[in-house]
């Protein structure tokens, strides 16, 4: 067997000269998965697999393009790469090399690793079409851009919305048409296919904006192969390539001393498994934290070209992705997840999700000192029945000196869905952050 950070070969005993490679995907990482035609495939490999290498390096992501089955016509490009979105990319209504240029519809944004490779692959594909009749050049008036993604059955819900409200508003900003068909022959059971169409800056607006739903909603049913998932080891450090200066965050008050005290003031649901956490495995379980922050906080945790957002998950460990503008608000979710044994006092994810709230106020209210400081309030998407344990720990709440409650009408966001509840937290900011 032989083995690389992410990606092992298989040998099969009754198969000697048969080689599957299994790509591994990592707690912070997110798997997608491209339909392109069999034609393109080519072009996206490259000779000798050079163009594919030159993705995978410039990316940082693995990318893997997996045959046929069942004789269909398209082949699977397996993407995985980190959620961190931390990479500032140009979208442009080009595809293939161009001697570059400016327009005022082009949008730059901030994307993970593995919303970059997407768009890469994607552009590298139509490229390959496009130099039959363009030399490799399409512009956003004349050329007409296509692209098919699988995705799990459960992270439907999180691109359509609720009455359909999310995908619609990612219709109208991008100005794509983006439907939901049954899988192809190369999809699984569990699959549905995203289908997205229009011109090619169109296309590359509601990839982004549909990405980061994906990257919000990971799936419940296992990866189809080669995919596995994968813990880290003890020994392995996701976030070695972090710069390890966080010297700017040390103003913030009892930023890691009230994660750390906090783990024994949890509700019961938070130990048994419930609410944030997911997974099955002893004591270890993912912890998911989702914080709704404005734009220009959002901007601020980010940092330029993703700075600030690296720094905040070398100091915590933790992974921290932020999502599209919700429709209404212009406000984004910041998801905050981690793998932790439950058993220690110390929570990576707890530790984050104080470190950016303290960024996000920062931001939005500005620096300042002494006991008080200034009235603020956090909000928090939560599952449903948190409502319970938060009924049932009203007591510790109200100790803590902040005002917790679940907002009702119109101060509900349009993006939460059935089975979660937004929860509001105000007063000073100590007392706001003791109760985070």
């Amino acid at each position: 067997m032989n083995s690389r950070r992410g990606v092992t070969t298989v040998s099969n005993q009754n198969h000697r000269t048969q080689r599957r490679q299994v790509i591994h995907v990592l707690p912070d990482e997110m798997a997608l998965r491209v339909v392109c035609h069999a034609s393109v495939i080519g072009g996206i490999i490259g000779t000798n697999g050079s163009v594919v290498s030159r993705l995978r390096r410039e990316t940082g992501t693995k990318i893997h393009c997996e045959p046929p089955v069942n004789g269909s016509d398209h082949w699977i490009v397996f993407i995985v790469g980190s959620t961190a979105v931390n990479k500032s990319f140009l979208l442009t209504d080009r595809v293939g090399d161009f001697s570059g240029g400016e327009h005022e519809d082009w949008v730059t944004c901030d994307l993970s690793a593995a919303q970059t490779a997407l768009i890469r692959v994607l552009e590298r594909s139509w490229a390959v079409l496009a130099a039959k009749d363009s030399g490799g050049i399409v512009a956003g008036d004349d050329g007409e851009a296509y692209c098919g993604i699988l995705a799990d059955r459960n992270q439907i819900g999180a691109i359509l919305g609720k009455g359909g409200k999310n995908v619609q508003w990612m219709r109208r900003n991008s100005g794509a048409m983006i439907r939901v068909l049954p899988p192809p022959i190369c999809g699984t059971n569990n699959d549905e296919l995203i289908q997205i169409t229009g011109e090619v800056l169109a296309v590359k607006k509601a990839l982004v904006m549909v990405s980061s739903s994906l990257q919000n909603c990971p799936p419940h049913n296992p990866y189809p192969p080669p995919l596995c998932s994968k813990a880290y080891e003890s020994s392995e450090d996701p976030h070695s390539e972090f710069s390890p200066d966080l010297g700017s965050y040390s103003s913030l008050p009892n930023a890691s001393e009230t994660a750390s005290s906090s783990r024994n003031n949890l509700p019961s649901s938070y130990e048994e498994g419930k609410s944030y956490l997911q997974g099955s495995k002893d004591t270890e379980r993912k912890v998911v934290f989702k914080l709704i922050c404005t734009s220009v906080a959002a901007g601020g945790i980010i940092g330029k070209q993703g700075t600030i957002i690296r720094t905040l998950q070398n100091e915590t460990g933790a992974s921290i992705s932020i999502g599209a503008p919700l429709s209404v608000s212009g406000e984004r979710v910041v998801t905050i997840s981690a793998r932790e044994n439950l058993e220690l006092r110390y929570s990576q994810a707890q530790k984050a999700l104080t470190l950016v709230y303290g960024r996000s106020v920062e931001i939005d209210v500005g620096k300042f000192s002494g006991m008080h400081g200034p009235l603020v309030k956090a909000k928090l998407l939560v599952p449903s029945q948190f409502a319970n344990d938060l009924i049932g720990n009203r007591e510790a709440i109200i100790a803590t000196g902040a005002d917790v409650h679940i907002p009702i009408g119109d101060q509900v966001l349009d993006c939460i869905s059935e089975n979660e509840l937004l929860i509001e937290i105000m007063g000073e900011y100590r007392h706001v952050q003791k109760a985070l």
